[in-house]
């Protein structure tokens, strides 16, 4: 069944397998950056390392997204302190409605600033970026 089409742009669907029971679970989350150039999708969790999909890419990143009415084989890529910083200022700037609100679930009080957004993303979200997997070419 293709129902990413109900998602939207700014959301997508991952099909993960579960770190601890190895079926199949499924998650919509928000796309905070993306790269269609090389179909890269930037993703955070909102309650950091606690959330089960978080968990569930960790330990097996290979995964399959669906985007729009796309599917991708991807892997997911963990990012680093700063790296979640420069994404989440950048989100910030583009939707700061969303981000503001998104601070609030997760019990922060930002003033909007670069400065308190890096601060979060340092200390409390987790981010992954999602690259197709590539299939390697055979040699003649």
């Amino acid at each position: 069944m293709r129902l990413g089409w109900l998602l939207g742009k700014r959301f997508l669907l991952i099909c993960h397998i579960g770190a601890k029971t190895g079926l199949v679970r499924r998650t919509v989350v928000e796309v905070i950056k993306k790269d269609l150039d090389c179909d890269h999708y930037w993703v955070a969790s909102g309650y950091g390392a606690h959330a089960h999909w978080y968990k569930n890419l960790v330990a097996t990143p290979e995964v399959t997204i669906v985007v729009g009415a796309r599917s991708l084989s991807v892997t997911a890529c963990e990012l680093g302190p700063e790296e979640r910083a420069d994404a989440l200022v950048e989100y910030a700037a583009n939707h700061a409605m969303p981000a503001k609100q998104l601070m609030g679930m997760l019990g922060y009080s930002v003033d909007g600033s670069d400065d308190d957004y890096r601060k979060v993303a340092r200390d409390a979200l987790r981010m992954f970026v999602f690259k197709p997997r590539t299939v390697p070419q055979l040699r003649s």
